[in-house]
């Protein structure tokens, strides 16, 4: 179980309060560009190459990380792990409900304990 399924299953927000929230979180979420560019893997420049043989017909469909590779600009395992960092969101939805005023940082942390509570009990055989 999510913890954003825990909140809307036990009403701590509606349907849409989290669907707002969720997709802040995507606004917030950084390119693989960005983040191979704060590690000092790619440069402004092949950033720009990588973005312009995207549009190329050519290369239609090709993700950002596959082109990289084919243009040496990043090796398979640097691609992993820009994709691992892209996937392990820095706001949290908590952070983000409670910024949106629609919890409390009170109610936030009633969730948060009602929901390791039921993690513990999943993990206890």
């Amino acid at each position: 179980m999510h913890f954003s399924t825990y909140l809307l299953d036990n009403e701590f927000v509606t349907a849409e309060e989290l669907e707002n929230a969720l997709r802040e979180q995507q606004t917030l979420r950084p390119t693989l560009g960005q983040l191979a560019m704060e590690r000092g893997w790619v440069s402004r420049k092949g950033i720009f190459q990588i973005l312009t043989s995207q549009n190329e017909t050519s290369q239609k469909g090709k993700r950002f990380g596959d082109i990289a590779v084919g243009l040496d600009l990043l090796t398979d395992s640097q691609v992993a792990e820009l994709v691992l960092a892209q996937n392990n969101p820095t706001n949290f939805i908590g952070e983000i409900l409670v910024s949106q005023a629609v919890l409390s940082v009170s109610s936030l942390i009633k969730a948060l304990s009602g929901f390791n509570k039921i993690l513990k009990t999943q993990k206890t055989p």
